[in-house]
């Protein structure tokens, strides 16, 4: 049995959930089941979903794998969403939706207040409603693998712990793809030693 999320209480006295064990225990869990050689997109990002959800931080989250050759995102973990949207975004091109922005970019974006915001690139994620959505490059040294994004339809935006939060999940599972992709070598490795 788990026990219940504690409660944190922000400026302005909003009450919010906090993670069970805190954040530096979540990303405690994720460097070592990441270390360890699981599948970031079929293990770790689910169970990274499955504890930022039943803390009510996020309820959808989206990762890509990039194919730089072609500028394309290929859809790797979908989290909170139906299967519509699975089929509309299994496939992005750079510059497309926020995801796509985020890899020809090769920036982070946190775009808030998306259910009242005009912008064609909110579209897909507005579709779904989703109102925050923070999306990170995944960044081995020059190399874009991919994009992982946090969203939530309940929150007009994220605060900047959790933005800091998902870019430190981003920059793990960035350095576990760059080592995957390299055979297992000690690739990415400025990327663990980072955090």
């Amino acid at each position: 049995m788990t026990a219940a999320p504690t409660l944190a209480v922000p400026r302005f006295g909003r009450v919010e959930p906090a993670l069970p064990g805190g954040r530096a225990a979540l990303l405690a869990e994720v460097s070592l089941r990441l270390v360890r050689g699981d599948d970031p997109d079929r293990a770790v990002l689910p169970a990274v979903y499955d504890d930022l959800d039943s803390a009510g931080i996020i309820d959808g989250m989206v990762a890509f794998v990039a194919s730089p050759a072609d500028e394309v995102l290929h859809l790797a973990t979908l989290r909170g969403f139906d299967e519509a949207m699975a089929l509309r975004c299994a496939r992005l091109d750079f510059g497309q939706a926020i995801c796509g922005l985020v890899a020809r970019l090769r920036a982070p974006l946190h775009v808030t207040d998306i259910q009242r915001s005009l912008d064609p690139r909110a579209d897909l994620v507005r579709s779904a409603g989703v109102n925050a959505y923070a999306s990170q490059p995944l960044l081995a040294d020059d190399r874009l693998l991919g994009t992982l994004s946090f969203a939530s339809r309940t929150r007009r935006s994220f605060t900047s712990d959790q933005l800091a939060l998902f870019r430190d999940i981003a920059r793990l599972v960035a350095a576990a793809r760059a080592r995957r992709s390299a055979g297992g070598q000690d690739c990415g490795r400025a990327a663990w030693l980072a955090l």
